[in-house]
């Protein structure tokens, strides 16, 4: 049997596995709720990120901005803006002469002062103007880093933000680029990730596949195993920078590693339910190309804006998906797996195959002329 043939019957058997696990679980009045679940939590964390983009990137008038347009006055004195997160119970903010304790970011125009440490500092005699705010200045249930980051762009201008918590350097000289640009490279970025994922996961699948055959004959032959093995590990070894070479490409593109590795899973899982589960007509037709929109929405969102709330984007892109991916299981998979439209025979109804030429525009024969 190929290996082809043989991997898609494999992928088959796992479909209508998990087919059968999700009906004994869950029956239908519960999948419909999770579907509606999803849907509803989507939509409330599209709100979300719309009512937080308005108010903090859009136009971020927050305290912080109005306080650091005065510190700037002071930055021909003073090279670096020191700005304080307290946790006392207003949202004011205001140049302070002392510092006081609370979450700090440092801003300065160059990255190799914002990047110093404060013993480095005092020994370089480098002055320094404080800004204080208050608890409420930024809320805690957003990302405080974001909120920061809009706030110095507005007040400050462009520059270097360091986070001292989680040590976290931002370029703000990096802005948003036009339409056609973010476009453009939402398309190479999830072009080139999701190519090269498809083709890692199909070629792994295929090579433990032939790997497994060959190690079942060897075995019943009785024979040594040892270079098959061998040679198995070091075909899967020439995976392993594939792996890392995308990795590195999403850190350069995001300049976040949890983010750009959340983005590559999220590729994955994709892929693997679209390798598997997808085999109805209509998720053929409709599903890949509506995980494809929702994953570039989320591209074209984080290129456009960079220090927007890419966390609450994510978020919303995840449940969108997970919504898209129960709505065709169950409303179109299991259907088709009780009806038998798909089977180990035809494990995929990609429908009816397109002729050359369709039966309804077949010509008339033509008529015999006799003398």
């Amino acid at each position: 049997m190929p290996v082809a043939s043989s991997l898609e019957t494999v992928l088959f058997r796992q479909h209508v596995r998990m087919g059968r696990g999700v009906q004994q679980r869950a029956g239908p009045r519960l999948r419909l709720i999770i579907e509606l679940a999803c849907g509803a939590a989507a939509l409330l964390s599209t709100v979300s990120l719309a009512a937080l983009h308005a108010r903090y990137v859009a136009a971020p008038e927050q305290p912080v901005a109005r306080a650091l347009r005065d510190a700037v006055a002071q930055m021909r004195y003073a090279p670096t803006i020191r700005i304080v997160l307290t946790s006392e119970d207003h949202a004011r903010c205001a140049v302070a002469t002392d510092a006081a304790p609370g979450v700090a970011f440092w801003f300065a125009r160059d990255r190799g002062v914002a990047l110093l440490t404060e013993d480095a500092r005092k020994q370089l005699r480098i002055n320094i103007v404080n800004v204080k705010c208050g608890g409420k200045a930024v809320p805690r249930f957003v990302e405080s880093e974001s909120v920061v980051a809009n706030a110095v762009l507005t007040g400050a201008g462009r520059g270097w933000l360091k986070a001292e918590r989680s040590g976290e350097l931002y370029d703000l000289s990096v802005s948003s680029s036009n339409s056609w640009a973010v476009a453009g490279r939402a398309a190479f970025v999830l072009f080139a990730t999701s190519t090269l994922v498809h083709y890692t996961l199909r070629e792994t699948q295929a090579r433990m596949l032939r790997f497994t055959a060959e190690l079942r004959e060897t075995i019943s032959s009785r024979r040594s195993y040892a270079r098959l093995v061998t040679r198995h590990l070091l075909d899967s070894a020439a995976f392993a920078p594939i792996m890392v070479g995308m990795l590195a490409f999403l850190f350069e593109f995001f300049a976040d590693q949890i983010l750009g590795l959340t983005i590559l899973t999220l590729v994955w899982g994709v892929e693997l339910f679209v390798a598997v589960s997808v085999r109805a007509r209509a998720s053929v037709l409709f599903l890949p190309q509506i995980l494809m929109a929702y994953l570039a929405a989320l591209h074209c969102y984080l290129f456009k804006w960079p220090f927007g709330f890419r966390y609450v984007a994510l978020g919303a892109c995840i449940l969108y998906i997970l919504h898209a991916c129960c709505f065709f299981f169950n409303r179109h998979e299991l259907k088709a797996l009780r009806e038998g439209s798909v089977s180990a025979a035809l494990p995929r109804d990609t429908g009816p195959a397109c002729d050359a030429v369709s039966t309804s525009r077949r010509s008339p024969p033509r008529r015999q002329h006799t003398d």
